[in-house]
This record gives C-alpha cells, structure tokens and sequence, in this order.
C-alpha cells in the first residue's frame, strides 16, 4: 500500500521529473502533502490525483502549489499525458523565469542605479534599495506617482509631467527627463528618468 512517507524517503535520493500525489494515502489526507512534498522536492511540478470532486479543493490545492488537480474517476490516460506534458514545461518555465528574475536583481545590484517602476493601472511606484538609499527614501512612505510628484521641485514638475504625458498619449516613444527631487532632508538631487 502506497504512503507518502516511502514518497518522501524516495525523494532523498532521486529527483523525479513529475509527481503524481494522491490525497487520500494513509499517511496524509488532504491538502498538507502538497507542501509536504513541495518541501521535500522544490521546483519538481506536482499533479494532484483524487476521488473528490470538489472545486475549491482543486483551488486551493493550485494555490498550494499543485500543477493540476485530477479527478481519478474522469482520469484517461491521453489527460494524464497532457497534464504531465504541460506540468512539466510549466515547471521548465517558472524555473527560466526564477534564473531570468535572479540575474537581473544581481544585474540591478552591481549598476549602482536606482530604479524604479510605475505600474501604472495600479498606481504603485516600485523603488529599488539603491533608488531609496539615494532619495533617502524611507521603506513606508507611500509607493504612488502622487507621492513622486510631491518630492520633484516645483520648477521641474511642470516638464516632468508634460514628458511623461507626451510618453504616455504614444507622442513621444521614448520618456527621458532629467528633474530634481527633494529628498527627506529637503536636499535637492538631480535624477535622470
């Protein structure tokens, strides 16, 4: 009889390229040997099997950090192969993504730039570490282009606006403008964006 512990022992000494975990083993009901595994296998994609049909479950079990949710009465072998297929490029993309975001933050931490990013819909303002160090940014002040806009001097905002306006109707395809901005002390420091 299967149980997730002779799992987890295999895990020690094999790396698979896909689990197939049932949650109704002996040993683990339900959604805690997701993690369970997840823990022992990081960044292996992981297909729930089960009896229930329940959709939330299914949910939540995605959010967990299952690949699929599969109902083992519906479960035809050509959906088993497809799920496994797509699991595994899923899990080969994330892995890309992961390596991709971990060169660029080595990328970002060697330039001596501060960076920032404007998600727009959201009206959320990313600053980077050396971005704060260098307005003297502190951790909790608001994260908004408002809040931006208040720190840039009065005399540069105006041309600030109207650069950013021009890039955003699509006048202009490339935004550049160079402006200064109050940092906490009051000191001027001019910033190129």
């Amino acid at each position: 009889e299967p149980h997730l512990h002779g799992g987890l022992d295999w895990l020690r000494d094999y790396t698979p390229d896909l689990v197939l975990l049932d949650l109704n083993l002996p040993d683990s009901r339900g959604l805690s040997g997701i993690q369970r595994m997840r823990d022992a296998a990081p960044g292996v994609p992981i297909i729930v099997l089960t009896n229930v049909e329940d959709e939330a479950t299914a949910l939540h079990a995605l959010r967990v950090g299952a690949e699929d949710y599969l109902h083992k009465r519906q479960l035809a072998p050509e959906l088993l192969v497809r799920a496994m297929r797509y699991a595994v490029e899923r899990a080969r993309v994330d892995e890309a993504l992961r390596e991709s975001e971990e060169r660029f933050a080595l990328a970002l931490s060697g330039a001596n730039d501060g960076i920032w990013d404007w998600d727009i819909r959201r009206n959320r303002v990313y600053f980077s570490a050396r971005c704060r160090a260098i307005l003297d940014l502190p951790d909790e002040e608001e994260s908004s282009m408002q809040a931006w806009f208040r720190r840039v001097h009065p005399d540069d905002l105006d041309a600030l606006k109207s650069a950013m306006d021009g890039h955003l109707q699509g006048l202009d395809s490339h935004f550049e403008n160079e402006h200064r901005v109050r940092r906490r002390d009051g000191e001027p420091v001019w910033v190129q964006s």
